[in-house]
C-alpha cells in the first residue's frame, strides 16, 4: 500500500467559519475573513440595518450595533432543524422555539450587542452574532431545565 502525505491545518477563524456554514450556502472566502467575522445575523448601525453577510470587527462592536426586530438568520436555522428532528429518521429532538423563547434570545442578545460598547476594545472577543445568539437559546433552554 502505498502512502500519501497530506497536511492538516487548523483554521485561524473556526467561529466564523461554523457561523458562515450554518448560514450560507457558497464557499467560504478565507481572506476577506482576514478583516473580521461574518455577522451572521442581521443587525442595525445607526440608522441602518446591515444584512448577516457584513463582517463584524472590534471596532464595530464598541461603537455599538443593535438588531434588527427580528433574528432571521436563526429562525431561517431553527425551522431547517426542527424540520429534520420531526422526520422519520432524526436522532434529535426538535428545538420548538415559539415567539416568547425568540424574544428572550432577543432580549439576551441584545443585552450582549450592549455590553461590548462598555468593554475596552482590545478585550472584546469577536463572535459573529449568529454564534451569540445560539449560545444565548442554549443557555435559556438549560435553564429552563433547571
Amino acid at each position: 500500500m502505498r502512502g500519501y502525505d497530506f497536511g492538516i491545518i487548523i483554521s485561524p477563524s473556526p467561529k466564523a467559519e461554523a457561523a458562515y456554514g450554518l448560514v450560507c450556502p457558497t464557499e467560504l472566502d478565507l481572506e476577506v475573513l482576514s478583516e473580521g467575522v461574518i455577522a451572521g445575523e442581521g443587525f442595525r448601525e445607526g440608522d441602518e440595518i446591515r444584512p448577516w453577510t457584513e463582517l463584524l470587527t472590534d471596532e464595530r462592536l464598541k461603537k455599538g450595533i443593535e438588531l434588527p426586530d427580528e433574528l432571521k438568520q436563526l429562525k431561517d436555522f431553527l425551522d431547517t432543524f426542527d424540520s429534520y428532528a420531526t422526520s422519520k429518521n432524526s436522532a434529535v429532538l426538535p428545538v420548538k422555539a415559539d415567539e416568547a423563547l425568540l424574544n428572550a434570545v432577543w432580549k439576551r442578545l441584545a443585552g450582549a450587542l450592549r455590553a461590548f460598547t462598555r468593554q475596552d476594545k482590545d478585550e472584546i472577543l469577536v463572535e459573529p452574532i449568529f454564534i451569540l445568539a445560539l449560545k444565548s437559546l442554549i443557555e435559556l433552554k438549560t435553564e429552563t431545565l433547571n
